[in-house]
This record gives C-alpha cells, sequence and structure tokens, in this order.
C-alpha cells in the first residue's frame, strides 16, 4: 500500500530534486527504521512556506509508516473534546478573496473584522482591499489602526488581552484532553467592550432576533464546561476549571490502546493528585 502511494520519491529521483544523495537517504531511512523508538518532528519554518502542509502531512506519514504513533517514544495525539454549546457558534475563518466577498448569488452587505489584518496579510493578487472597498457596511474590532480597520464605518475596540476571557483547546501536546479558561486579569482601562458580547447583544438586537441561551461571554463559556465530567468530587466542571486553570481528561466515549489507556490514567491521577 505504502509502495503504491509513493512511486515518485524512489531515492534516485529524490537525489534529482533535492540535491542530496540517494545513498544518504536510504542510510537515514535505515537508520529510522532500526533505531527504535524514532521520531521524526516537523515545525517552525519549514511549516511557514507555500508547501508547508505537504510537509507536515510527509512527516507524520513518515511517523505511520514507521509505527511510532500511538507507541511509548512516538507520536501521540490529544484526544479532543466535543464542546456542545461551543460548537455551533464557533466557525472556521476559511480564505478571505474577492469572491467571498463580492459573491454574484449573496454579495455581502455587512462585514466584521476581528482579530486580522487582511489587507495587509493576504497577496495583492487576492485584491482583498478592493474587495472590501465593495461592501456597504464595515465593522472592525481592532484596537489599532491598520491597513484593514482604516477602511471600517465603525470601529468598536475590544478590549485588551490582560482585560478579556482567554479561552483554548489545544489540539497537541498532551496525553489527555484540555480545555482552558482562564477570566480578565484586570478591569477595562478604557471604554472598549468585549466583543464576544457585543455580538451577543447584537443579536438579540436583530429585527428577527437570534435567541441564544446565554447573555454574555462567561455564561456561554460555563455552558462549553457543562458536558464535560468533573475532575473533583463536589464540584460542576466548569467551577472545578475556574479553580485549578482548566480542565483536563479522557471524554466520554474514546478509547484508547491498553498501553496508551495506562500512560493517560497516570497522567490524570498526577495531575489532580498535584493539584
Amino acid at each position: 500500500e505504502w509502495s503504491s502511494g509513493l512511486p515518485g520519491y524512489a531515492p534516485e529521483e529524490v537525489e534529482r530534486v533535492t540535491g542530496v544523495t540517494a545513498g544518504r537517504v536510504e542510510r537515514l531511512a535505515r537508520e529510522f527504521a532500526e533505531r527504535t523508538p524514532s521520531l521524526a518532528i516537523v515545525g517552525g519554518p519549514a511549516l511557514g512556506q507555500t508547501n508547508g502542509l505537504f510537509t507536515a502531512v510527509a512527516v507524520n506519514a513518515l511517523n505511520a509508516l514507521a509505527g511510532t504513533v500511538e507507541q511509548p517514544g512516538g507520536l501521540f495525539f490529544t484526544p479532543q473534546v466535543s464542546v456542545a454549546a461551543g460548537a455551533d457558534v464557533r466557525a472556521g475563518s476559511g480564505r478571505l478573496t474577492a469572491n467571498a466577498l463580492t459573491s454574484a448569488d449573496a454579495p455581502a452587505q455587512v462585514v466584521f473584522v476581528d482579530g486580522v489584518n487582511p489587507v495587509y496579510a493576504t497577496p495583492r493578487a487576492w485584491k482583498v482591499r478592493e474587495a472590501l472597498g465593495a461592501v456597504p457596511f464595515i465593522v472592525s474590532f481592532g484596537s489599532f489602526l491598520d491597513e484593514t480597520s482604516i477602511l471600517a464605518d465603525l470601529i468598536l475596540p475590544d478590549h485588551s488581552f490582560l482585560e478579556s476571557w482567554a479561552e483554548a483547546i489545544p489540539e497537541s501536546g498532551s496525553l489527555l484532553a484540555v480545555v482552558s479558561a482562564a477570566p480578565p486579569a484586570m478591569p477595562p482601562l478604557h471604554q472598549t467592550r468585549s466583543t464576544p458580547d457585543l455580538l451577543l447583544e447584537i443579536g438579540r438586537q436583530l429585527n428577527t432576533p437570534i435567541e441564544l441561551p446565554w447573555q454574555t461571554f462567561d455564561e456561554m463559556l460555563a455552558a462549553t464546561f457543562a458536558p464535560l465530567p468533573s475532575m473533583t468530587e463536589g464540584l460542576d466542571a466548569w467551577s472545578d476549571a475556574q479553580e485549578k486553570g482548566g480542565w483536563w481528561g479522557m471524554p466520554e466515549g474514546v478509547r484508547l490502546p491498553p498501553a496508551r489507556a495506562e500512560r493517560a490514567s497516570a497522567s490524570l491521577a498526577e495531575a489532580v493528585g498535584g493539584g
């Protein structure tokens, strides 16, 4: 199966394309296969290029081929938590292009810009500035004037990161599933507003209101923790996470290989026991 999927990557062909001799490729392959456990790691500048995704897939394919995935000394993927309350409100950013903004089927009438500067960050060939110029109303939640926010009809500055809730669901780096949520470290210094709170309020003020079950963003965060099992007896997952700085555990329905399950249980016992 592997050999049929890699016909164009014989050592001689790799030497022709990359300049790395076939002998060196074969030696490295032999050492990687024989010296177990072996692990290939990718990161940094290699992922910052146009072929970054291909590079990452190739490296992880090498780990799979060597049988090091889900093995001691190899590569483990963090179990992912399905957060029911948050799943319906999180959307992928996608690629911002002129076609997306000025589609003939449904041209954008309002654009919200939050935490990005696409006029600066995207290639000029995408013509994002021209596309934004065709949008009747643009709202920016930026805290600073930049190449995109200067095009906005309305600027509603968000709190700084120290004045905001911070939440994350890491995709790697742990044997256990992790969900973190941290409250603001300080009150707002200026007349700014939390963007999530503002969006919830806008939804309620529409001609056809969006009736979401939360009044504030922290209420929404609390709801996302509701389905999770608590790590501490007598406390719900949200209250427990606030005391510990996050939640970590094994999502219900996730089945791990015996060796992985044993290591995960040990990690969980250590984390809970150590506070």
